[in-house]
């Protein structure tokens, strides 16, 4: 292989990693955007009492909390 086409495979690996670190970045960002949301809303139903037990269940038990998290949430938002 010639120098130019070594350069042109690097710049093709570059351009490819770069779209893939660019992806990776809007998809951890909707999350953490999904994820304040969540929050903002439970704070908003929930006592802190009621967060502050929930808190602890997530820490035991992380999906279990996640499945509480998301039926208070369709919960709430039904009425």
């Amino acid at each position: 292989m010639s120098d130019e086409e070594l350069e042109a495979i690097r710049k093709r690996k570059l351009a490819s990693l770069q779209e893939q670190a660019l992806r990776e970045q809007a998809q951890e960002q909707s999350i953490a955007e999904a994820q304040a949301q969540k929050e903002s809303i439970l704070r908003q139903i929930l006592t802190p009492e009621a967060r502050a037990r929930l808190s602890n269940i997530k820490m035991v038990k992380s999906e279990f909390a996640e499945q509480i998290e998301m039926q208070l949430i369709q919960l709430a938002s039904s009425g």
